[in-house]
């Protein structure tokens, strides 16, 4: 069966450390992304517990990007979707509000 695409921007696939702290529960969770738009992220955690939940993000981009420097998106967002995938859980995630830091390690 054909579905139409709903993603308003193009997601491009990538593998990046992300991590996410959820702000019911105020704890951290770390997990890998599989794809990441300007507006969107999907991400796999061994669990999350809730659709609707307020997030906040933080990101490692890929080194080469910025020159000598790791640099981490940080943002808050939205879970739109949870899906379960065996052993590990997928999460779509809406990014708002993005901003960019130096840091030495996550």
């Amino acid at each position: 069966m054909w579905h139409s695409e709903r993603r308003a921007k193009q997601r491009f696939p990538s593998q990046l450390p992300i991590f996410i702290t959820d702000n019911l529960a105020s704890r951290e969770i770390q997990g890998l992304t599989r794809d990441v738009s300007s507006q969107g992220v999907f991400f796999f955690v061994r669990k999350w517990p809730l659709e609707q939940t307020r997030i906040e993000i933080r990101m490692a981009l890929p080194l080469g990007i910025v020159p000598a420097k790791k640099v981490f998106i940080q943002c808050k967002g939205w879970v739109l979707r949870v899906e379960s995938e065996g052993h590990r859980t997928g999460v779509a995630a809406t990014l708002e509000g993005i901003t960019f830091a130096n840091a030495a390690s996550p």
